[in-house]
Order: structure tokens, then C-alpha cells, then sequence
């Protein structure tokens, strides 16, 4: 309340969430005696440099209740069934041309089945003079032990109903999505625009819609997405993608990151600290980072 544009954002997030049906209000439902209820309590993140969403809404599925469980406590969290970031980084790497992108707003094209979204309710009012409104939300929720799986697995189903048809396309959505980033590519630019159409087809059948798509041939995206919204293709961008940052235009990988300045005397803490904000999944830095490791050891 005390931070007008932080407030401003946050209630402009929760009116997105609600005209586009990801949540409603059940202030006035009576719930039966057999209704169990769940209320997540829910903050701010910021990320200043997102192209998109500066800021996002959290919920917290880790709070206990009165129980002692919380909502995540009594969830399964599924099998891992993408492929991990070191093979999907590698394969990014043998294409002659390279396309990505990421899908937009990929939880919350998933709808949670009706009976179950009394285990996803908030409270929220726009003013404090308001009364208090409860809300359901109807789709999955990041920060769910569950929703990472269901969100892939809904992915993933996608690539298996086009299997019979566009085996290529099923295999590229089951084998180069990290959760909800796509990296792939072709060994010309024709066949890297068919992939690029073709993905697209199957993924909106889903209402899963691809968007920053991003190649190193910008004639592939600007041919393919003529009559798209202008934020859904970046063109000559330094993204992050899958963690490191990857320069479309030299079509090189790059790591990006902020040490603090310290004038105090440097201390073991502060050494590991910095050594760790470095993300490295594929070992290429490691010449470096190790001589601090051994540092740290002796």
C-alpha cells in the first residue's frame, strides 16, 4: 500500500488474472460440509529485466494449516519426462540454423479440473475499504508441488496426438522443450521455417502459443511471423535461454553475471557466494570457476 507502483502492478496482474478466467470470485458459494478449502497466501516477485511481466503474483502452496500439511504436502510430484538441459543444450548446438522461443503464459493454459479448485483458493481485495473477496483459481498455479508435471505432461500429450501424422514435429516437442522453452533447429533455413509453422499448428491446438521466437537466420522469423504482435519475435536480442544468455546475431552463448563490490576484506563466504551466481550446465567455464573451488578447499 505504501509503494504506489509496486501496488499499481500488482493489482493490474490480479485484473489480468481474473478477465482472462484464471481465477474467479466465489465470495457468495456456500460451500458443502464435505468441501475441504485451501487459501494461499500470496506476494510479489519483481524482475526488472523480463521483456513481458515486470512483475509476478507468487502463491505460497507451502504454508501449513492448522492441519500441520499444506497443499503441496498432499500432492505427488510427478515423474521427470523432458529430456535434462546438458542434452537439450547439446543438440541446440549441432544445428546449422537454430530457432526458439517460449510459451506464453504456459500454466495458465491448463485448466484444474472444477472439483479440485477449492485447494486453490486466495483472498484478495483492490482497497483496503473493500470487503474482503475470495477467488478460486481455476488453472494451474506456479509454486504447486504438482504443476510443473501437469503443465509438461499437457505438453507433452500434444506431441503425442500429432505423432501418427507429424512424427518429426511430435519428436521435437517431446525431446527440445525445457518446461516451456523450445530449442531446436534444422540444417537449412527452409526446413528450420517448417518446423518453426508446424510447431506452431500443433502447440495452439493447445492454446500453448509460442512467442520471443528468436533464430539465427532473422529471415526465417521475419518470413514466418509477418502478422504477429511485434513483442512475439525478438530480432538481433541477447536473451537468457535455459540459463545462459545466447546471442541470436553471432549465434554464440554467453555468461552474464553481477558481482557484488566488496571493501571490506574479501572473506571464504563472499568467495563462494560469487563462484556460485555462475551457471554453468555444460562445464565450459570450469577452467575458471575450479581454481576458486581449490581455492576454497586449501
Amino acid at each position: 500500500q505504501k509503494n504506489v507502483e509496486l501496488r499499481k502492478m500488482y493489482v493490474d496482474f490480479l485484473n489480468e488474472y481474473e478477465s482472462l478466467g484464471h481465477m474467479s470470485n466465489v465470495t457468495n458459494q456456500v460451500d458443502s460440509d464435505k468441501v475441504v478449502s485451501y487459501y494461499l497466501p500470496h506476494h510479489p516477485v519483481l524482475k526488472n529485466e523480463s521483456r513481458t511481466t515486470k512483475l509476478r503474483v507468487v502463491f505460497n502452496a507451502s504454508m501449513p494449516t492448522s492441519s500441520g500439511y499444506s497443499f503441496n504436502d498432499i500432492q505427488m510430484t510427478g515423474p521427470t519426462i523432458q529430456d535434462d538441459l546438458v542434452s537439450i543444450l547439446l543438440r541446440f548446438r549441432k544445428h546449422q540454423f537454430v530457432i526458439s522461443a517460449d510459451i506464453k503464459k504456459m500454466y495458465k493454459q491448463v485448466l484444474v479440473d472444477k472439483s479440485e479448485r477449492c485447494l486453490q483458493k486466495i483472498i484478495w481485495r483492490k482497497n483496503p475499504e473493500d470487503e474482503l473477496q475470495v477467488y478460486e483459481l481455476n488453472t494451474i498455479t506456479y509454486g504447486t508441488t504438482a504443476g510443473s508435471f501437469l503443465a509438461i505432461r499437457s505438453l507433452k500429450q500434444l506431441g503425442i496426438d500429432c505423432k501418427a501424422d507429424q512424427s518429426d514435429i511430435s519428436e521435437i516437442i517431446e525431446r527440445d522443450f525445457y518446461v516451456d522453452d523450445l530449442l531446436t533447429g534444422a540444417d537449412s533455413a527452409p526446413e528450420a521455417a517448417r518446423i518453426s509453422s508446424k510447431i506452431s499448428e500443433v502447440l495452439n491446438q493447445g492454446c500453448f502459443e509460442l512467442r520471443k521466437w528468436r533464430s539465427n537466420d532473422e529471415k526465417i522469423i521475419k518470413d514466418l511471423h509477418k502478422d504477429l504482435n511485434p513483442e512475439s519475435v525478438l530480432l538481433g536480442a541477447e536473451e537468457k535461454t535455459l540459463g545462459l544468455v545466447w546471442s541470436s546475431i553471432s549465434d554464440i552463448l554467453t555468461y552474464k553475471f553481477q558481482l557484488d563490490s566488496h571493501e571490506s576484506n574479501i572473506t571464504k563466504r563472499i568467495l563462494l557466494s560469487s563462484v556460485s551466481k555462475i551457471f554453468d550446465p555444460l562445464g565450459l567455464v570450469s577452467p575458471c570457476i575450479v581454481y576458486i573451488k581449490i581455492m576454497l578447499q586449501k
